[in-house]
């Protein structure tokens, strides 16, 4: 079993290893969070913002970079598939996070290091973070779940924050934790709560309200 754990990165550098579209996916992800050291011989891109250091990385030299640059996480995505678990084994052993691109990582099928972490699709909705992965048998497939939630929930954080405020009402009000769980999930559930974020927080709320007066009468 995988858990989702979320994990603040800033203060210090993401270290990739590798230069191709893969590797240039991952600055992507990272360039927006913290830091990036890329170091590869070739680069099949220089445009995201990162410091770029053509050199062949082994094993060996590996150890002397994280010594250096003391690496938030490292990421093993060199076409390389053998070296990219060589690099993987030498990260853990330094007691770094560690991300060994999901095509190379997919067909294993011993338990990987508690350090070995896989990097989801991420859908962002203004505050809302949603995780999708899938247990690296489709990337393909997690990056296009992403696309539709983005798509669909696009007002997910201005709802987040409405409930925020109509759960403190509701407490400070005397609703007890029954009444304002069912009022929450039953705000979620009104597709004229969701349509009224369309055209502002105001609108939504008038109808979530409307919702919530009819949800508490129906209480025992």
């Amino acid at each position: 079993m995988v858990l989702h754990l979320a994990h603040d990165l800033r203060g210090a550098p993401a270290l990739i290893i590798g230069g191709g579209p893969v590797a240039m996916r991952k600055v992507d992800r990272f360039a927006g969070e913290t830091e990036c050291i890329i170091l590869s011989p070739v680069f099949s891109s220089t445009d995201a913002p990162a410091t770029y250091i053509r050199t062949a990385v082994t094993p060996e030299s590996l150890e002397g970079w994280i010594a250096r640059t003391a690496p938030a996480i490292v990421v093993a995505a060199t076409d390389d598939h053998a070296l990219n678990r060589r690099l993987e084994s030498v990260a853990t052993s330094a007691g770094v996070l560690v991300n060994r691109t999901t095509a190379t990582a997919r067909s294993d099928t011993a338990p990987a290091h508690p350090l070995s972490v896989q990097l989801p699709a991420v859908a962002e909705l203004d505050g809302v973070t949603v995780s999708i992965a899938t247990g690296g048998t489709s990337p393909a497939l997690a990056g296009y779940l992403r696309e539709q939630i983005e798509a669909e929930y696009a007002q997910a954080g201005m709802m987040a924050r409405l409930l925020a405020e109509l759960h403190d009402r509701l407490r400070e009000e005397g609703a007890d934790t029954a009444a304002r769980r069912s009022a929450m999930r039953a705000v979620l559930r009104a597709p004229a709560v969701w349509k009224g974020l369309d055209t502002g927080v105001p609108n939504a709320r008038r109808e979530a309200d409307q919702v919530i007066a009819s949800t508490l009468e129906e209480e025992p």
